[in-house]
């Protein structure tokens, strides 16, 4: 006889690691209680009736938020008992108290939750306003002690340019990061890792004697699909921005450069579940901060920022996303004595540096930077 009871929820296995096979659920280990960054998360369900119009919801939630994953089963048949697996691949960047929730038919049935750990060795470093001649020397030495930049940012100053880096410690996969390439150069480079097994984890453009310029980072890490374009004219980034939003990917980075009178921008996107965002390319200080106080009345914090000028005019290019963490500090508009205090201010209290832009206005170097736990 057809079954035509709704799926019901029986029991699940949460696995540190890819579950291969429905053996994994019948015969299962204990359910784990951690796991870290990073690493493969293993969930397998038992299910119980069901029939066409059904559905079974896994979902990973951090701090009460929509994580990284989600995943709906639509079902099409009745059965009296079935059994799923998936695998979800963890970020490296975010942990704490995360719960894999159950639902059936849009209900929550069942709530496991795991504590996600840094990655084993996990550390983090700032270096601010590294000159350029130095820069190489801080690459290879952080390079060998397994620290792999995550954000690049840069600026210059009375014709010399400075790189700001935040570095991530206890790396296991190999990465690369590249400077000072010209476009054709950026390109070469590009085909050459991507062919290899990297993926792009941040770009930055940036002006140099006045040639638009770029810095990237190439890892061979896990993640999920991404997409990028460099030198776009505005139209065409305004066009591929709403394009790749509207498909459910999240801007990484964006930047622009002024280059004969017309800006170019570069911009990452990768395929992260942030929830709603919103972003713009060419915003002015006084737009960028009543913009901020708009969108962190809607829940959303600085997600990505980049400061440059065109026209004669210091634009910022921001991004911000509802992936809010529940502790989180931002300045926009410092001085460098200024964000230096407020970074000793939010590292005593555990926070990390998550985003920061150097950026000239007013002929001063102005700072904006986002910090959370």
């Amino acid at each position: 006889p057809r079954y035509n009871t709704p799926v019901s929820f029986m029991d699940a296995v949460i696995n540190d690691g890819q579950i291969t096979s429905v053996d994994e659920i019948k015969d299962p280990t204990p359910n784990i209680t951690s796991i870290d960054a990073g690493s493969v998360l293993g969930v397998g369900l038992s299910m119980a009736n069901g029939h066409n119009g059904d559905s079974i919801e896994i979902r990973l939630i951090n701090h009460g938020r929509l994580a990284e994953n989600e995943v709906s089963i639509p079902l099409w048949t009745g059965a009296r008992h079935t059994f799923w697996y998936f695998n979800f691949q963890l970020p490296y960047r975010y942990w704490g108290d995360w719960n894999v929730e159950i639902l059936t038919n849009g209900n929550v049935v069942a709530e496991y939750p795991i504590e996600v750990l840094p990655p084993p060795g996990f550390a983090q470093e700032e270096h601010f306003m590294v000159p350029a001649s130095n820069f190489q020397s801080l690459l290879d030495s952080q390079q060998t002690r397994g620290y792999r930049p995550i954000w690049i940012d840069t600026f210059q100053l009375q014709g010399i340019t400075y790189f700001n880096t935040i570095f991530e410690g206890g790396t296991s996969f190999a990465f690369d990061t590249l400077f000072h390439l010209n476009g054709a150069a950026y390109q070469n480079d590009f085909n050459t890792y991507t062919s290899q097994g990297y993926r792009l984890t941040h770009v930055v453009s940036y002006l140099l004697s006045g040639v638009a310029h770029y810095a990237a980072t190439f890892e061979q890490s896990p993640g999920t699909g991404w997409v990028t374009y460099h030198g776009a004219s505005e139209s065409s980034h305004t066009a591929s921005y709403n394009t790749w939003v509207s498909l459910g990917f999240r801007p990484v980075c964006i930047s622009a450069v002024e280059e004969n009178g017309l800006t170019y921008v570069t911009a990452l996107y990768d395929e992260r579940n942030v929830g709603d965002l919103w972003g713009d390319h060419k915003l002015t200080e006084a737009q960028f901060q009543s913009i901020h106080d708009q969108q962190t009345a809607l829940g959303r914090t600085l997600a990505a920022v980049r400061g440059y000028e065109a026209g004669g005019v210091t634009y910022l290019a921001a991004v911000w996303d509802s992936y809010s963490p529940v502790l989180w500090a931002a300045g926009l508009g410092m001085s460098s004595p200024g964000f230096q205090s407020q970074h000793n201010h939010w590292e005593n209290l555990g926070y990390l540096l998550r985003v920061a832009a150097a950026y000239i206005s007013n002929g001063q170097i102005t700072w904006s930077a986002h910090w959370s736990e």
